[in-house]
């Protein structure tokens, strides 16, 4: 089995299979016992592994982030075909995928994600635009800020 560009989560039971993942996050799940996963994962880079426990990373992991929360919404509808979990603004995946140009192949990210947004956006401002990590590729518009009204008495 093989993910690409995948976020995977809050399910209630946990992997147990080799499994090839590259530019993906796997956290937040709900097992009883245990971690994100079980077994052996082999990284092809770019992921986030919010849990560990469990698991044995082969492969490519210099660019691995793991241990930190992946900061995700919850899934719903996001805009796109399918449901999605969105990176809140401070995830650790936003412009942490791999910095080739997209669709170029190898381990790089595609064009577009999930919800079909084009990719790479330069989500941090430093003038670098690179693809997040995951199904879900995050915008400066998906934040609010919400300004207190104030109104002037006689």
């Amino acid at each position: 089995m093989s993910l690409l560009l995948a976020t995977i989560v809050t399910t209630a039971s946990r992997w147990q299979l080799l499994v090839n993942f590259k530019n993906s996050i796997l956290g937040g799940n709900t097992a009883p016992t245990g971690s994100d996963c079980i077994g052996t994962l082999n990284s092809e880079d770019y992921n986030l592994i919010q849990n560990l426990n469990d698991c044995v990373i082969s492969g490519i992991t210099t660019h691995n982030i793991t241990g930190q929360n992946s900061l995700l919404g919850p899934l719903k509808d996001n805009g796109g075909p399918t449901f999605t979990h969105a990176l809140l603004v401070d995830s650790p995946a936003i412009d942490a995928g791999n910095p080739e140009v997209p669709s170029s192949g190898g381990s790089a990210c595609e064009i577009a994600d999930q919800r079909a947004q084009v990719r790479p956006i330069d989500d941090d401002n430093d003038d670098i635009a690179r693809c997040d990590i995951g199904a879900y590729e995050f915008t400066l518009s998906d934040t609010h800020l919400y300004m207190p009204l104030i109104i002037k008495g006689n």
